[in-house]
C-alpha cells in the first residue's frame, strides 16, 4: 500500500471517529435536555400504581423549567399604557388601589392587581354583553389573528422588557355589528400566565371597550432556583379518578405585596373530566 492510500485511509478513519464522538455527545447533550421514551414509559408504568393516570405523548418531553420572575406595579407604564389607549387628552386620577385616567367621553382604570376596564361612553358595551357575544364566536383565520396581533403590538411592546417577552393568544373573535370582539389570554416567553385573559372590543380597529387582567412592568428580575421536572411533578399530584389528558407549563402569580408579585413556572394538569388543578415546580404545591 502506498503512502497516499495509507494518508486517505488514515483521514477516513479519523472522520469517522470524529463522526462518532459527534453523534455520542449529540446524544449526551439531548439526554440533558429531554426524557427519553423508555423514561417516560417507566414513570407511567409507575404512576399507575400510584394511582395516577397519563399517557406518555401527554408528558412533557422537555426537563429544564423556566426561571421564576419577579414585577412591580409601574405607574409610569400605566401612563404610557393611557397614552396609547385613550383617544383624546385626559386628566389622571390616583384611586384606591390603583389609577384613573378621563375624559369627557372615555375612561381607563388600572388596579394594582392588574385588572384593568376602559371604556368609550357612548359605546353601549357591558362586561357581561361581551363575555356573551363570543359564546357564538367560530375559530379565527391566521390572517384575522395576526391582523389583530399587530393591532395589540404597540400595546405589547410597553410590558415587555429585556428579562420578558410579552405576547397574546387570541381565543376567540367574533365580528357582528360593525365591532369586533376579541377574547385574549397574555403569555409571557412563550407560557400562558394563569388567569391573565382580557377582552377587548374593537370599531374601525379602534378600541371602544376593554377589560380583564393584564400584566406589566417596567423591570423583570429574574431567578433561577431548583425545580420539579416534568416527571417529579407527576409523583407530587393528589390522586385523582379521572386520566390526566393534557400537561401544560404556565406561569402563576404569587403576590408579594399589593405592588410586586411573582410569576412561579407552574404545570397545569387538564383532566378527563374538563376539571384541571396547577401545581408551582419550584416547590410542588398545589396552587389551584
Amino acid at each position: 500500500m502506498n503512502s497516499s492510500k495509507l494518508k486517505l485511509l488514515l483521514i477516513a478513519l479519523f472522520l469517522c471517529v470524529n463522526l462518532f464522538f459527534l453523534m455520542r455527545l449529540t446524544d449526551l447533550i439531548e439526554s440533558k435536555k429531554y426524557f427519553s421514551n423508555a423514561e417516560i414509559n417507566d414513570a407511567v408504568s409507575v404512576l399507575k400504581t400510584k394511582g395516577i393516570s397519563i399517557d406518555s405523548d401527554v408528558i412533557i418531553k422537555e426537563k429544564s423549567v423556566p426561571t421564576t420572575l419577579r414585577l412591580n406595579f409601574s405607574s409610569s407604564t400605566v401612563e404610557k399604557m393611557a397614552k396609547k389607549i385613550m383617544h383624546s387628552e385626559y386628566g389622571s386620577f390616583n384611586i384606591p388601589n390603583g389609577n384613573n385616567f378621563a375624559n369627557d367621553v372615555e375612561s381607563f382604570t388600572v388596579y394594582n392587581d392588574y385588572n384593568f376596564l376602559y371604556e368609550r361612553f357612548d359605546s353601549k358595551q357591558n362586561k357581561e354583553s361581551v363575555i356573551e357575544m363570543l359564546n357564538d364566536a367560530k375559530s379565527i383565520s391566521k390572517d384575522l389573528q395576526e391582523e389583530l396581533e399587530e393591532y395589540l403590538k404597540e400595546f405589547l411592546s410597553l410590558a415587555s422588557s429585556s428579562n420578558a417577552v410579552v405576547t397574546v393568544k387570541i381565543d376567540k373573535h367574533i365580528s357582528k355589528n360593525g365591532f369586533d370582539y376579541i377574547k385574549a389570554t397574555e403569555c409571557i416567553n412563550g407560557y400562558e400566565i394563569n388567569d391573565a385573559v382580557f377582552y377587548i372590543v374593537l370599531s374601525n380597529n379602534k378600541a371602544v371597550f376593554a377589560f380583564g387582567k393584564f400584566y406589566f412592568s417596567d423591570t423583570v428580575a429574574e431567578f433561577k432556583s431548583d425545580a420539579h421536572d416534568s416527571i417529579d411533578i407527576l409523583f407530587e399530584i393528589d390522586k385523582t379518578d379521572f386520566k390526566i389528558i393534557n400537561m401544560d407549563m404556565i406561569y402563576f402569580p404569587v403576590y408579594e405585596s399589593a405592588t410586586s408579585y411573582y410569576l412561579t413556572p407552574s404545570y397545569k394538569f387538564t383532566y378527563f373530566d374538563g376539571t384541571f388543578s396547577i401545581y408551582d415546580a419550584t416547590s410542588g404545591v398545589k396552587r389551584k
